[in-house]
């Protein structure tokens, strides 16, 4: 968009130009150095100003052409990550993108270990009526790294809820 008042780095020769690929999904922000601030103010605010699809040809074709000694400083690009993520994935290498998936079971897997310990959690706390420490006992089991079930872990659960029922420590019992 030719605005250099959005850098005040720049001088008159550069101009900073931002793109937005896709709607919202990347934008990528670029100074070109070495282009002349008359010229480029010309084609960037003039009443023929390209549009931000059309200004990469144009870049390529007559400033590159024009003025080879000037210099594309890239200053920032943005992604939006619901809108890149398809695209970035399709970019990996087939390798990495294993790595990527296996990665992703594995934190899908640690999810539903942690979803069935909670559920586990609240069954045994409903069951007792003492459901109001259900957070506490959540955060309790991180502590001591309880993330998934099995018989051993099952009974340290219900230990420390037993604990905590048998300490008076669930006072926010409601009352008849």
């Amino acid at each position: 968009n030719g605005d250099e008042t959005d850098h005040p780095d720049l001088d008159g020769d550069a101009c900073s130009i931002k793109i937005e690929f896709c709607p919202q999904s990347t934008i990528l922000t670029f100074f070109i150095r070495g282009w002349p601030e008359a010229e480029w103010k010309a084609v960037m605010e003039g009443e023929d100003a390209y549009a931000e699809h059309d200004i990469i040809p144009f870049l390529v074709e007559n400033v590159a052409v024009q003025y080879p000694e000037a210099i594309v400083e890239f200053k920032s690009i943005k992604f939006s990550a619901k809108k890149i993520h398809g695209a970035l994935k399709r970019l990996l290498p087939p390798k990495r993108k294993e790595q990527v998936r296996a990665d992703r079971e594995k934190r899908k897997i640690a999810r539903e270990d942690w979803q069935g310990v909670l559920q586990f959690v609240e069954s045994n706390m409903r069951e007792r009526g003492i459901f109001d420490l259900f957070h506490w006992m959540a955060i309790e089991l991180v502590m001591i790294g309880i993330k998934k079930r099995s018989e051993f872990f099952d009974k340290v659960i219900e230990a420390l809820i037993a604990r905590c029922e048998r300490s008076g420590m669930l006072t926010m019992k409601p009352t008849k």
